[in-house]
């Protein structure tokens, strides 16, 4: 693989695509408690959390306030996908066979 496609499948525009959909993810999440808590509230709740896709955005999840929850920091960027349990509330890491 060239040096050039190893950058554009790091950094692409598909994965530009994605993180704009994160970043939007948040702001939608900020409104929606906004209007529902009022702003120093909704500040409180998402201070330390991420805003978690339940479908992931590479699995083709939407940024419908359905389709959006809060999450600890350390469980949302902890390792997920492929290999990845969650049990008792906390992800798991597990390694996978080949």
């Amino acid at each position: 693989m060239s040096a050039k496609a190893k950058y554009d499948k790091a950094y692409g525009k598909a994965t530009v695509a994605d993180r704009v959909k994160r970043n939007q993810a948040r702001a939608i999440m900020k409104r929606e408690l906004t209007e529902r808590y009022g702003e120093a509230r909704a500040k409180q709740m998402m201070k330390g959390k991420d805003v978690a896709h339940v479908k992931s955005v590479r699995k083709g999840g939407t940024n419908a306030p359905s389709n959006l929850k809060l999450q600890p920091k350390s469980a949302n960027r902890g390792r997920s996908g492929e290999g990845a349990r969650v049990k008792g509330g906390r992800v798991k890491t597990v390694r996978v066979k080949k």
